[in-house]
């Protein structure tokens, strides 16, 4: 079993920091069994936020998705709209998985998400420099889409140009289906409810 403790430190109204530590029987750090860190370290300073991730000894550590630490700037909607990852050495590093930075764009019809280098030029990440969420009447994701430099959809690592969910028609998520560069769908991935929900 484990069990987590939180610290929390606030300097101003507008500024605090949170740590969050897992722990196993004898209160002791424990590594989280899926995500891997013992604990996380936020600092918000009005709308900046810094979220870096510690092993059992609470020192930097990269997590799976090959950052130590994000740095996100909100807007006035207190929505992010620039994540910024940074090696344990708090040194900027360009991310296996989404660049050196990620700058979000939103609309009524959903969200761009735009992979960013050092500089803060775009930067094609595995072949993919955008992703394009929208949204249907609902509010909910209807399907993202991988796209290049020029706007052509174009497979993401995991062998898919674009997802598209699937609601029943009382609104809960019912399935995905995945689709290739040609826009033509190669699988499709069913959830099964009980009579439940």
């Amino acid at each position: 079993s484990r069990r987590q403790r939180q610290m929390c430190i606030r300097d101003s109204p507008s500024k605090r920091s949170c740590t969050n530590i897992f722990l196993n029987r004898d209160g002791k750090p424990m590594a989280h069994p899926q995500h891997k860190f013992a604990a996380i370290s936020r600092m918000i300073d009005g709308n900046v936020r810094r979220e870096s991730y510690l092993d059992e000894s609470m020192s930097p550590m990269v997590t799976a998705h090959g950052y130590s630490s994000v740095v996100i700037t909100n807007d006035e909607k207190n929505q992010g709209v620039l994540f910024q990852f940074l090696d344990k050495n708090d040194q900027p590093l360009v991310s296996t998985q989404m660049g050196a930075a990620m700058q979000m764009n939103y609309d009524r019809e959903g969200n761009k998400r735009t992979y960013l280098d050092r500089d803060g030029k775009p930067v094609s990440v595995n072949g993919v420099m955008h992703e394009l969420a929208e949204k249907n009447k609902w509010g909910e994701i209807e399907s993202n889409s991988y796209l290049d430099h020029a706007g052509n959809m174009v497979v993401n690592q995991y062998g898919n140009a674009k997802l598209k969910y699937l609601y029943d028609r009382i609104g809960n998520f019912s399935g995905v289906v995945f689709y290739r560069a040609d826009c033509k769908p190669k699988s499709r991935l069913k959830i099964e409810r009980d009579k439940h929900g």
